[in-house]
């Protein structure tokens, strides 16, 4: 069966602006499926204050709602509205609600930390849908139920929203490190590259206890090390790697009751040691081996808190995580793309580019091709 072809029909009117636009002229579409317009009034601010779906007829759909920092009273002493519009921070959507003939059918509430840099504190979502929303539903500026208006301090955000997500920490740099869901599994990310790329994302533990490296742009990634990172084409992970011989590599501040997987690739003729005060080792494994280089997994225990990795020759991909955690990475090539991706097992996929940087190959876990990708030039 051939698939039915939509056409979309804008029509925007701008409230508080200058200019108004004209509706657009209804075009036919190749079937004759219905035709969806979509109005929205704004704000001075030329934040969207509402958006109106409506069909061709004039019968609207559906209507979502967005309240600003500026639609709850300011000067309250609540330091998350006092601190968003003290810093200008007008635009940042604190409730979004959807209305579909006349019943709820979906809202958000996003809350920020009173830090002044817009960084979320958590977030709320309605359970289930609303029937007759002018009586039932409370919008989280309001102590009565009406419309959107200045009213109330503060937030109070209807009965029925839950919490989703809190977002726990930040770095200095305003990029997520921790966030919880509302089963309780944490979620953490490793920033790199300057802290412009996540490299390494983990479930179900707290960022304290993870640490990440594959010495890309020496991206320390929760472990601290001063030696040098070498170029090697033949790198499991990346295009760099680590010489034990400039300096140890230290990870400290762990849970002195989980048992950790830590893992590496060392190459060939490489000695390393892990030490530590108060350190257990349950298990060692060696598993596969990549043009030369060895992967190992240790599982160990730390009653002190600290590990320190030693020795001599190159190690890559250097995982530090609970057992119980899921740890995947990925390397870049800045400004052109990912150059390896590595799942929690250690399978590892490789990506490479031409001249132009695009993309040319995919390898698999021994950099065989399984895909590769040809560009042909239009001749005008």
């Amino acid at each position: 069966m051939r698939s039915k072809s939509i056409f979309i029909i804008f029509c925007l009117t701008f409230i508080g602006l200058v200019s108004k636009a004209e509706p657009l002229k209804p075009v036919k579409s190749l079937t004759d499926s219905t035709k969806l317009y979509y109005q929205y009034t704004y704000l001075s601010s030329n934040a969207i204050s509402e958006e109106f779906i409506s069909t061709a007829d004039g019968k609207v759909n559906r209507v979502t709602r967005y309240l600003y920092p500026r639609d709850y009273w300011s000067g309250s002493g609540t330091p998350m509205i006092d601190s968003l519009i003290n810093n200008r921070l007008f635009s940042l959507p604190l409730e979004t609600v959807v209305l579909d003939h006349d019943s709820i059918v979906g809202g958000q509430i996003s809350l920020y930390y009173p830090s002044g840099k817009a960084l979320m504190r958590e977030q709320l979502a309605l359970v289930r849908p609303v029937n007759g929303f002018t009586s039932e539903f409370g919008y989280s500026n309001l102590n009565s139920l009406s419309t959107p208006q200045h009213l109330t301090d503060g937030i109070s955000p209807d009965l029925r929203y839950e919490k989703r997500v809190t977002y726990d920490v930040y770095d200095g740099m305003g990029n997520l490190l921790q966030s919880t869901a509302t089963n309780g599994i944490t979620s953490c990310s490793v920033w790199g590259y300057n802290n412009r790329y996540v490299i390494a994302e983990v479930s179900n533990v707290a960022i304290t206890d993870v640490a990440y490296s594959s010495f890309e742009r020496r991206a320390k990634g929760n472990w601290t090390f001063s030696g040098t990172c070498s170029g090697d084409v033949t790198s499991p992970v990346g295009e760099q790697c680590y010489n034990l011989a400039g300096g140890n590599i230290t990870k400290t501040g762990l849970s002195n009751s989980k048992t950790f997987q830590l893992s590496y690739w060392e190459k060939s003729g490489a000695t390393v040691s892990v030490t530590g005060i108060g350190i257990t080792f349950i298990k060692t494994i060696t598993g596969r081996t990549l043009d030369g280089w060895s992967l190992i997994t240790k599982y160990l225990t730390t009653s002190s808190g600290s590990i320190t990795i030693s020795g001599t020759g190159y190690i890559d991909d250097l995982r530090l995580h609970p057992k119980e955690a899921m740890m995947s990475s990925t390397a870049f090539k800045p400004l052109v793309g990912i150059i390896t991706k590595a799942d929690a097992r250690g399978n590892t996929l490789y990506y490479d580019y031409d001249g132009f940087q695009r993309l040319k190959y995919e390898r698999d876990m021994n950099r065989n091709i399984i895909k590769s990708y040809s560009y042909n030039q239009k001749q005008y």
